[in-house]
């Protein structure tokens, strides 16, 4: 069942219908951060529906139905764009986060697992500490 869920035709059918592009974020000053729980999947059924995830420290991939969407992130400056990823990647982490340097650890320890989703299976998977919170 797991493997099943990973392996879904429909949603790798819809994903691989949608645009794809590589947005350089290096204009930033701060860095993407990623996670174990790292990619952002909204309204995916919408004409505004949307798949990111940090794929380096400057580099953002993303998914969209609509081309549009791809223009309108090209309005967003790219340290807001930067903050708003690293929030949603922080606040989702189970147990850890990477980063390219000390830099963003503060924002981290702050916003690490504070948005956390129920897991559908193995409910207890989530009651452990966050490694960056361990000894």
């Amino acid at each position: 069942m797991v493997i099943e869920s990973f392996d879904n035709e429909i949603l790798g059918k819809r994903i691989n219908g949608m645009r794809w592009a590589v947005i350089d974020v290096s204009a930033s000053p701060i860095r993407l951060l990623l996670s174990d729980r790292p990619v952002q999947i909204s309204n995916l059924k919408e004409p505004s529906g949307i798949v990111s995830m940090p794929i380096s420290p400057i580099k953002l991939f993303v998914a969209a139905n609509n081309p549009a969407a791809f223009d309108n992130l090209g309005h967003v400056k790219p340290r807001e764009l930067v903050q708003n990823i690293n929030l949603f990647v922080a606040g989702r982490a189970r147990r850890f986060v990477w980063a390219q340097d000390e830099a963003q650890s503060r924002f981290i320890r702050r916003n690490m697992s504070k948005s956390l989703e129920p897991t559908p299976f193995f409910p207890g998977i989530g009651r452990y500490p966050p490694a960056s919170l361990l000894p």
